[in-house]
């Protein structure tokens, strides 16, 4: 996973894309606002759910940095 891709799109307000896996073990595309990185968690806003969502940094995989931008909601 690329940390680094998360902390651009957090500086940036640039949307990240990612495969994610919850503990349910369901899984699927996210697109996410970034807003932090915390203890092994990653935070943002996610577009398909309306709202404002923690992910495990360990379950999320092919992180992708988007060219699109954001204005922060918080």
């Amino acid at each position: 996973m690329a940390l680094e891709d998360l902390y651009i799109g957090i500086e940036e307000h640039r949307l990240i894309r990612f495969f994610y896996t919850n503990q349910k073990g369901e899984s699927g595309w996210r697109t996410t606002e970034p807003y932090s990185v915390e203890r092994g968690l990653f935070f943002g806003y996610d577009l398909q759910k309306d709202g404002t969502r923690s992910f495990f940094l360990a379950a999320m995989e092919n992180v992708e940095l988007l060219e699109i931008t954001f204005i922060p909601r918080f």
